[in-house]
């Protein structure tokens, strides 16, 4: 069962643990650049630090917390079962907050943002795809507010990325457009090498411009392949006998000895090669075909949309009696407000899209007398599951101390709601559930 925790402002002055808390972990560091601001901690959380003196963290020094704590912004929205089983991208706007203080060096921060997979290309999971979103991290540069990661990885994953800024209120689309290749499809269309080729496109709408950013051209998405198949086949099936005519076939090809047609040919009749992955258990070994991709066939349906965020350092001290005090670094999330926009018009996207541009994208004439909007083409998410218990604050799931910087001691929920209004999808921040001034979170407890 959950703690109930007090904030300390709400206890009087004598209440109060006898320690100096403006001093203490004063900063969670971020990664040492010539703007590095160093921690403050006491000597038992910092390795080679003795005595009861404040330690301030040096560049490199191993310093560590007492506990770790888990933001959650739980609102899933998904697409509506009754609409096509493929997916040609999503949409949304995305609310732009200074989201904290200072951000610690734990992970980046994802506030807000979809993963778009493809469907039936490899038993491990979607080997294309696009992730990002509004992003928090040192490698993004450092700014006021979040940046919009647009990223895609064509070989399972990739860390490699694209970036761009937003407004306050940013419109993101990724979707597949008939940009290089394209021709009319239909709905529930399978994969193939004949059919119209897919260019995904980030689509931005904000203040000082709107239209499309970045794009990948059909190719990217099996850039490679046989090589990478190669490599992951001899990894999977021949780790201790690359003896085998097979496995020696596969190593010339990665050595550029052998052709791609002569590959194919010695390995054609071997299980793990061709045909689907969508039957085969995961860990299977799989050569994974160039019309299973993102470049030539849609998305599989369900889009995740949502946060990705890594614990946060929290501390704890004990008073003089007996009780335990916390320090936390909360999210700075708007509460003046019963309800504020979060995310608007979250909408996903079909065939018909796709067909939309086919006649613009081959016309010779100037594209910008074409119609470009989407008006019309987008169907709303359906709200799936939200947290619908009474906004509780910080809940404290125990106080000891563990190995692992993945668990977690507290659990700090921002209260969202999902919503149907006019025919749009939309979250809201919603502190209806709260007096005025029990919202937001304390940094002492």
């Amino acid at each position: 069962m959950p703690w109930v925790l007090r904030r300390v402002g709400e206890l009087g002055r004598s209440q109060r643990a006898d320690h100096d808390w403006s001093a203490d972990h004063d900063r969670i560091p971020l990664q040492v650049t010539t703007a590095w601001k160093p921690g403050t901690y006491m000597a038992r959380h910092c390795v080679r630090s003795m005595g009861t003196e404040l330690v301030t963290e040096a560049p490199c020094q191993d310093c560590g917390a007492d506990l770790m704590m888990e933001l959650r912004l739980g609102a899933e929205v998904v697409v509506d079962p009754e609409f096509s089983d493929q997916g040609y991208g999503p949409s949304q706007y995305l609310r732009v907050v200074d989201f904290m203080e200072d951000y610690p060096d734990t992970g980046q921060f994802g506030l807000w943002g979809q993963w778009i997979g493809s469907a039936g290309a490899h038993p491990n999971g979607a080997f294309n795809s696009i992730e990002g979103g509004l992003f928090i991290q040192d490698k993004m540069g450092r700014s006021k507010f979040p940046k919009y990661m647009a990223s895609g990885a064509n070989h399972l994953y990739s860390p490699d990325s694209d970036t761009d800024e937003g407004g306050i209120f940013v419109g993101t689309s990724w979707v597949a457009l008939p940009v290089f290749g394209g021709a009319t499809r239909v709905d529930d269309q399978g994969g193939g090498l004949d059919g119209g080729l897919m260019t995904w496109t980030f689509v931005i709408d904000s203040a000082n411009y709107g239209g499309p950013l970045i794009a990948y051209v059909p190719e990217h998405w099996s850039l490679r392949i046989d090589r990478w198949n190669a490599m992951a086949i001899l990894d999977v099936v021949y780790p201790e006998d690359l003896s085998d005519p097979i496995a020696m076939a596969l190593i010339a090809y990665v050595n550029g000895e052998v052709s791609t047609e002569d590959l194919h040919a010695a390995i054609a009749d071997e299980d793990w090669y061709g045909g689907p992955a969508g039957d085969k258990e995961f860990g299977s070994p799989h050569w994974v075909r160039s019309e299973d991709t993102l470049g030539h066939a849609p998305a599989r349906k369900y889009i995740p949309t949502g946060i990705a965020m890594p614990p946060i350092a929290s501390f704890t001290v004990e008073g003089s009696d007996g009780r335990t005090f916390l320090k936390v670094f909360p999210p700075q999330i708007p509460s003046a407000a019963d309800r504020k926009p979060f995310v608007r018009n979250v909408q996903s996207f079909d065939v018909d899209l796709f067909n939309n541009f086919v006649d613009t994208f081959q016309t010779a004439e100037n594209l910008s007398a074409s119609v470009a909007d989407f008006e019309g083409l987008g169907n709303p998410l359906q709200v799936e599951r939200w947290g619908e218990g009474p906004w509780a604050g910080i809940e404290v799931i125990d106080l000891e101390s563990f190995d692992s910087p993945d668990e977690v001691n507290l659990m700090l929920r921002v209260p969202l709601t999902p919503f149907n209004e006019r025919g749009e999808t939309n979250i809201d921040l919603n502190w209806c559930r709260a007096q005025p001034d029990e919202r937001g979170w304390s940094t002492y407890y």
